[in-house]
């Protein structure tokens, strides 16, 4: 009906990363919303490439720079 309508949900939001330089294997803190508190629920990207999330909770992830070869970029 006219009155029917949909949200769509809100995915997570970045606030802040630990720091803008860090070494491959280097453990990098990502703060921000929505997280999964679940490590295996969140997909992290650095400049396209997987990194692993070693630790989660709703506000905070822990995670691994991949190994060489990715350079500077987004995380998504």
């Amino acid at each position: 009906s006219a009155g029917d309508f949909t949200v769509g949900a809100v995915g997570p939001s970045i606030s802040s990363v630990s720091t803008s330089i860090p070494d491959f294997g280097d453990t990098i803190t990502i703060t921000g919303q929505r997280f999964s508190s679940t490590a295996s629920h969140n997909n992290v990207t650095i400049n396209g490439t997987f990194a692993e999330v070693t630790s989660a909770s709703s506000t905070s992830l822990q995670v691994k720079v991949p190994p060489a070869g990715v350079s500077s970029g987004p995380i998504a």
